[in-house]
């Protein structure tokens, strides 16, 4: 099989390399500019449009990365209005589009990703997918025989439609389990919650566990520390749950998944919606998105810092404000980064060295520059976690953006450089064309030799592979 795979991958690197020797750069940020979209130390490297992706979806939504450790080779996972595209983007420049498996039609879908090591020492990778439509159920995808294929598995239909999955006990660099440690998928923004345990991962199954319907996003935490004294389950370890729940948040003890214990909530001023977040690199801060404040109480963009150094007590200890106005939306924390969706004004990175002072150190703006940033459009989701630093945007309107990281930290940009003007806001941009207004984003579908050691045989698989945008 090993065999049958390095005979795969040459045939694909050789016609590759053939197909887009004619293919311009991709466009470096420079002087705050990278084609035709704002920026700051965060570089285009490839955008697909959505009629460039199988299926031909008209909305994009969430978006998730996958690095296969049998090969180190990396992937986008992109919701879509009608299903989820797969994309190889090992060379960030040159992403290839492997597979769509189609779902229910939904403008909402949320997805992650577990790998795990099976008994002949190699790497199983599955795919975990749900949708607000009903009986969207849950979608399990095997990632294993990428890049060939990905396929299907099963649709579980324990409930119907839900609006968000988290798993927790994972490495989310490689989604693998974290050592001694088994993980578990929670499905959350549902009327039926469900935990599952992924100890059969092509086949998760249910266990009991109530922690409310309204939880609108959930966020996994183990601690060790002083804390631990806390939870109620007594243990030496603590296993949390952060719940983002529209009108507080909530913490709670999942140590035993059968059994949560309720362990504290809290509300804040100018509370919107609660919608996500994300734990500090050291575990003792949560940064809050909050996807209402902006809108009902005419705030610029606001980035919440929660102390949770005491877990019955937690409380906002930093609000963090300036003067653009775009809607936050999901955020992630790399290390001393974290990377914020922001709707319409695209992609924000902070330093979060100290999580009660964080500063902006890059931005990447996707939508048209000449539409008003109060709205729900633009960069729904960032991935932050491949291990070559390679960024993964989802806009809704249009489509995957793949971005190189340039960022240092330390070293602030302007607060307002975001409100800058590329010189087109007279006129709005048109989505897959380049910056003379001609196609920039060409499909181009072929046909490539996978070769079958045994008998001689062979088969063709359609691809797609994507232009990048250039300067």
């Amino acid at each position: 099989m090993k065999s049958i795979q390095c005979i795969y991958m040459l045939a694909l690197t050789l016609y590759s390399a053939t197909i887009y020797s004619s293919i311009e750069t991709a466009a470096s940020c420079i002087n705050g500019i990278a084609d035709t979209y704002n920026c700051s130390n965060l570089d285009l490297e490839a955008h697909i449009s959505l009629d460039k992706l199988q299926g031909r979806p008209t909305e994009a939504n969430d978006i998730w990365g996958y690095v296969d450790l049998n090969n180190n080779r990396e992937y986008a996972l992109i919701g879509t209005r009608n299903g989820t595209n797969i994309i190889d983007v090992t060379d960030p420049s040159n992403p290839i589009e492997i597979e769509y498996i189609p779902g229910q039609n939904s403008s909402h879908r949320d997805i992650k990703v577990l790998q795990v090591l099976n008994d002949s020492g190699s790497y199983e990778a599955y795919a975990y997918v749900v949708t607000e439509a009903d009986k969207g159920g849950l979608q399990v995808i095997d990632l294993t025989n990428l890049p060939q294929s990905a396929r299907l598995v099963r649709t579980k239909n324990d409930f119907g439609h839900a609006h968000n999955i988290t798993i927790t006990n994972i490495d989310y660099e490689t989604g693998v389990a974290l050592s001694g440690k088994e993980p578990y998928l929670y499905v959350v923004g549902t009327d039926d919650p469900h935990v599952y345990s992924l100890d059969n991962p092509a086949n998760p199954s249910g266990i009991e566990s109530i922690i409310g319907t309204d939880t609108h996003d959930a966020v996994g935490l183990t601690i060790n520390d002083e804390r631990v004294s806390q939870c109620p389950s007594g243990q030496k370890e603590c296993e949390l749950l952060i719940t983002f729940d529209g009108d507080f948040i909530s913490i709670w003890d999942v140590t035993f998944q059968f059994n949560p214990q309720f362990i504290s909530r809290l509300s804040y001023d100018n509370l919107g919606y609660v919608h996500s977040g994300w734990p500090s690199a050291d575990g003792q801060y949560v940064f809050i998105q909050d996807e209402l404040d902006e809108l009902n109480f005419n705030l610029n963009t606001t980035l919440r810092t929660l102390d949770i150094s005491d877990l019955t007590s937690p409380n906002i200890s930093n609000v963090y404000s300036d003067n653009s106005t775009g809607i936050d939306h999901n955020g992630f924390t790399k290390n001393n980064r974290y990377y914020m969706s922001n709707y319409a004004d695209g992609v924000v990175v902070f330093d979060v060295s100290n999580a009660n002072d964080p500063f902006k150190i890059g931005f990447f703006d996707t939508s048209p520059t000449n539409l008003e940033n109060e709205g729900f459009y633009g960069v729904w989701g960032v991935y932050p976690y491949l291990p070559s630093g390679t960024l993964l945007l989802s806009d809704i309107e249009s489509g995957l953006y793949v971005l190189s990281d340039n960022t240092v930290l330390g070293e602030e940009i302007d607060p307002d450089a975001q409100l800058g003007d590329n010189g087109n806001s007279d006129s709005q941009r048109s989505f897959g064309q380049d910056s003379s207004g001609s196609s920039g984003g060409g499909s181009i579908t072929y046909f490539f030799l996978s070769f079958l050691v045994l008998g001689g045989l062979f088969r063709s698989s359609s691809r797609t592979v994507i232009k990048t945008e250039h300067t």
